[in-house]
């Protein structure tokens, strides 16, 4: 090749298309080699400069209007720069965009916007794939943020990962939704060798070995499955200072195996409460705690014992219920007339029915439930049986009086009157006996009223 001492230039009426001449650095030596084309206006379209890395290595310019392909060797690395000049810092125009069309691609046009097949954006920071019919399949950081977002082949987002909230969206747009986790060694296209499956569409929560649930979440029915298929499943829950590994630490362990449900105290982890589902045992207390029972109704506080309705005592030995009779139930002819707090008699059929008449020997007991009492014990109980009501056979219920036959006082006995269903003062000695059914523990002076009665038949 010849030896140019002065740059070779090619020109076309008169302009400068084509340069070659030394690469010159700051002091005026050379460095190396430099080629230039112009277009006929010119503007720099292509530009070759070579040099050594110490004068800033070697590197190509190609433009086209705003846009600036850039390919440098400096680092001895290389890259690739794609800028945009002169662009507008408010319309994400002041950075490269590469973009890389194919010749199937519906559009061929550059503008970030049409359906080229890649487009990388530097000012947005996002990079969009398309398919064959301009459909987006990949998705990265399009609005601004960490986002990567991946399509179905209707364009559809259907898995989408969001840095900014930290979140993973799976699913929709007739799509499932499935996770699948598998171990070391298996076959990540065999669905039945997952060792975990989250389901999108069930949805459940699958954990398996050997293709084999032993573990499942089930969503539809809010049930949980444990255990089975070579395994027991256990429950086993820690506070804030288990190890989360020692059996003997946990607070509340359910074993699967033997169908048992342990509850320990945390300080000393001795076992306080214990179902046994084997002999169909519970065991309360121990270990230096007293193991109650305590049963609440729906207005109860679920904490407060003095509100549980039922409580049996391991210290004393009581059973303690806040109602107050013992009752039975017993059936009677006319249930729509026997009210609570109603006196009842025994008919000749043997069924109950209100008093009617005074000194009535058949006096059997007052209706359950008026009032501030309600029965303490129900016996004879027979929920599947109508026409049945509970009878007070001892203890305080509020029963039903007529005082028009005599003011009632405290510790009055009470007899039938002949009033339907209703009680009176027993003043008659010779007609009482055998038909008491209790003493007062309220007064009423005159009139039809309801009062608190000790039942004690006599």
């Amino acid at each position: 090749m010849p030896d140019f001492a002065e740059a070779v230039t090619v020109s076309n009426s008169g302009k400068q298309l084509v340069a070659l001449e030394s690469n010159v650095e700051e002091h005026g030596d050379p460095v190396g080699g430099e080629i230039i084309c112009r277009d006929v206006s010119g503007r720099v379209c292509i530009r070759l400069d070579a040099a050594a890395e110490q004068f800033g290595g070697t590197s190509v310019v190609v433009q086209d209007g705003a846009y600036q392909v850039y390919v440098t060797e400096a680092d001895q690395q290389g890259h690739l720069r794609v800028a945009l000049h002169g662009g507008d810092p408010t319309l994400n125009e002041d950075g490269g965009k590469l973009v890389l069309t194919a010749s199937t691609d519906p559009a061929q046009t550059p503008d970030g916007n049409t359906s080229a097949a890649i487009v990388l954006n530097a000012s947005q920071r996002s990079l969009v794939i398309r398919n064959a019919l301009g459909e987006p399949i990949v998705t990265v950081g399009s609005d601004g943020t960490g986002v990567l977002v991946l399509h179905n082949s209707g364009g559809q987002p259907t898995i989408r990962f969001d840095a900014t909230q930290a979140d993973l969206f799976v699913g929709g747009y007739e799509a499932g939704g499935d996770i699948r986790l598998f171990a070391k060694g298996a076959i990540n296209t065999d669905t039945s060798e997952a060792s975990v499956h989250i389901r999108g569409s069930s949805p459940a929560f699958a954990m398996n070995v050997a293709g084999k649930p032993r573990a499942r979440l089930d969503g539809v029915n809010s049930d949980l499955w444990l255990g089975g298929n070579g395994a027991k499943g256990d429950v086993v829950l820690f506070d804030l200072g288990g190890d989360n590994k020692t059996e003997a630490e946990a607070t509340v362990h359910i074993k699967g195996a033997n169908g048992e449900i342990v509850l320990r105290d945390s300080a000393n982890h001795q076992p306080r409460a214990r179902l046994d589902g084997t002999n169909g045992d519970l065991w309360l207390g121990g270990n230096n705690v007293n193991g109650d029972l305590m049963l609440f109704d729906t207005n109860g506080d679920n904490k407060t014992s003095s509100q549980a309705t039922i409580r049996l005592s391991a210290k004393s030995g009581d059973i303690l219920l806040r109602n107050a009779d013992c009752a039975e139930d017993f059936a009677v002819s006319n249930p729509e007339n026997c009210q609570p707090g109603t006196v009842m008699v025994i008919e000749d059929s043997g069924l109950l029915s209100p008093c009617r008449r005074s000194y009535d020997t058949r006096v059997a007991g007052v209706i359950s439930g008026a009032g501030e009492y309600g029965p303490a014990l129900v016996l004879d109980r027979r929920p599947d049986t109508a026409r049945r009501l509970p009878l007070a056979l001892v203890g305080k219920v509020v029963c039903r009086v007529d005082a028009g036959y005599g003011p009632v006082s405290v510790g009055d006995l009470l007899t039938t009157s002949d009033t339907a269903g209703h009680a009176m003062k027993a003043d008659d000695p010779v007609h009482a006996p055998g038909a008491v059914l209790g003493k007062a523990l309220g007064e009423l002076k005159a009139g039809l009223g309801l009062i608190p009665v000790l039942v004690t038949l006599q």
